[in-house]
């Protein structure tokens, strides 16, 4: 079973196909009412520069 990796933020279309040859995508934004729960599933995360990674953040993993 493929790793589970969320991206919070747009990324260009040959890196998001890239990644998804390699693992289930899911595509969640970084203000979502959803991100906590999506957050807990996931096992990476790609981040570009909204999306703020803090202990609180990763508490949520």
């Amino acid at each position: 079973m493929p790793s589970r990796v969320l991206i919070t933020e747009t990324l260009s279309d040959a890196a998001a196909k890239l990644l998804a040859q390699h693992a289930e995508v899911v595509w969640c934004p970084y203000d979502s009412s959803q991100l906590d729960q999506q957050l807990a599933q996931a096992e990476g995360l790609v981040v570009r520069t909204y999306t703020i990674v803090n202990e609180s953040f990763l508490d949520k993993a």
